[in-house]
Order: structure tokens, then sequence, then C-alpha cells
């Protein structure tokens, strides 16, 4: 997975599945922005044009999900992996993701299983009083976090695209990944759903 900066990643996934105008128009504005408010305004914009421009919601979130943060390691990614190989058993694997930080326990449900992220910041988040306050403190995203209004939940895609991409890994096999809830779309969680 490429670590670039997120807008280069968008940029290059548009390019590659939708093509070099939609690119153009969708990632316009993006130069300089510097505050999370900044980014939030200009993020809820580029999802509005994205929706716009590709009206195939499968194809969108197929952009989104292939430019998730590489934030989880890969040698984390070959132990799972290795695990699974050994045993076969999904249930055995989530029992050691669950003892990984990055995971509140996920649940199971049949080839679905429900993830379930932990908010950015839990202390402030459970300090926060109001639901803007509750959003900026659980939302991970700098380009999302600042958000004062809603953003097309095809934005939080990306976020999908970090549980597809670790699954996927493990799995060695395609998964789908919809998305359950997000604090962005006025939900208290963020929960993201991956079928195998």
């Amino acid at each position: 997975m490429s670590m670039l900066p997120w807008p280069e990643r968008l940029s290059a996934n548009i390019k590659r599945i939708a093509g070099d105008d939609i690119e153009k128009q969708v990632m316009k504005g993006c130069e300089g922005l510097s505050t999370l408010e900044e980014k939030a305004v200009w993020s809820k914009m580029a999802m509005e044009k994205l929706d716009k421009l590709v009206p195939d919601e499968i194809t969108r979130h197929e952009i989104m999900a292939g430019c998730s943060c590489p934030c989880f390691p890969d040698e984390h990614i070959a132990e799972l992996r290795s695990v699974y190989r050994k045993t076969k058993d999904i249930d055995e694997l989530l029992e050691m993701m669950y003892k990984n930080p990055f995971y509140v326990k996920p649940i199971r449900e049949g080839n679905t299983i429900y993830f379930t992220k932990m908010p950015y910041d839990s202390e402030k988040f459970k300090q926060a009083k109001t639901k803007h306050e509750k959003q900026f403190y659980y939302c991970h995203c700098e380009y999302a976090r600042g958000a004062k209004d809603r953003i097309s939940e095809t934005f939080c895609y990306c976020g999908a695209g970090w549980y597809k991409n670790i699954m996927e890994g493990i799995l060695e096999k395609q998964v789908k990944v919809t998305l359950e809830k997000s604090v962005l779309q006025g939900d208290d969680i963020c929960q993201i759903a991956v079928h195998f």
C-alpha cells in the first residue's frame, strides 16, 4: 500500500478507476489546506462532486476503499495470516485480533464480521458534550474530523477500506465491505461490516 499523503492516494485512485477528467474536477481546490476545518470543507465538496460524476455506488466505494491509510503493520497481517492458514478458524482469528489495541471486539454473524472503530481520542470522546465534539474526537481522518456538516457516506468507504485491506491480507481472498454506522452520518459509532 502506498505511503503517499491521503489526497495523493485519492487522486491516483480516481485517475486509475474513473479517469483524468473526473480526477481534475474532484481534486480541484485541495492544495494548501492547513486546518482541519478547511480539509473537511474541501472533503465535503469533493465527495459531492464524486457522487455526481461517478453515479455507480460500487465504483465510488472502490475508489475510496483503495485510498485508505496504510497504518496497519504488514508483519501483523502476516502473523494473523499464518494463524488463519493453520487453523482455518475465523473465531480464533477474531480472538487474536481482539488482543490488538486497534480493535473493539469484532462480532461475527455467519460470513459477516462487524468491526467497530475505537475513538481517535477515547478520553476526550468520553468527556465530549455535544454531537460535534463527539464526532471530532471519534473520527480518525484529518480530512473529515473538522466537519460541521455531514459529509457523504462515500467518504467513509476510505475507512472501510482499511478493514478490507487487512482482511483480504489475512484471508487471502477478496471481501466486500459495507458501512453500517458512521459518526459523520450522525451515528454514535463507526461500524464496518466485512462480508467474506
